[in-house]
């Protein structure tokens, strides 16, 4: 119930939760496409398991919001927030914190900015022209988390030559954009 996007005029109000279902869709998909984690001869439990605990992490990355609701993130730089204040909070209502490796978090960056480009396509394409600065913002910012991602250069052109397509195609259902799909 808690909701996201409290600075932006919006069509349709996503929820934490919606958000956090997305995110782990897309960082299990980003993480298949660059094939992460790279084990080379070790099991497919091994494997598995890491991939088990990047959906946990995905999952649980914005648990704080519970708490707080959704701090724009200026707001949040600006004031000096330290979500690690709350973890007493937030180990007591959820338990230990997810743990996550340096490229766990690479990859929720970038899920976490394929949610915030599809969700601001979406609303472009219900006719919310009033978002098209932070998709433009966002696509910028995705761009750059893509190239740090612990994969290869071909197989980071790829993922953003898919991503890139996904949202064009979601911006193609409204016609009336003026050239902005094909950015």
């Amino acid at each position: 119930w808690i909701p996201r996007w409290l600075i932006a005029r919006v069509n349709r109000r996503q929820s934490v939760a919606e958000h956090l279902y997305f995110t782990s869709c897309y960082g299990l998909k980003i993480a298949e496409e660059i094939s992460w984690p790279d084990l080379g001869p070790h099991s497919i439990h091994d494997r598995h398991e890491a991939l088990h605990r990047l959906a946990i992490y995905l999952l649980r990355h914005d648990e704080d919001e519970t708490l707080t609701g959704d701090i724009p993130g200026p707001i949040k730089r600006l004031s000096g927030y330290d979500a690690k204040k709350l973890e007493p909070l937030l180990v007591e209502r959820f338990g230990a914190p997810a743990r996550f490796s340096p490229d766990m978090k690479k990859i929720k960056r970038v899920a976490d900015l394929v949610d915030e480009c599809m969700y601001l396509a979406g609303e472009i394409n219900s006719g919310n022209r009033s978002v098209l600065l932070l998709l433009d913002n966002s696509r910028k910012l995705l761009a750059l988390a893509v190239d740090e991602l612990p994969a290869g250069p071909a197989d980071k052109k790829r993922l953003l030559d898919l991503v890139v397509d996904a949202v064009t195609r979601e911006l193609d259902c409204y016609k009336d954009l003026g050239g902005l799909a094909g950015k």
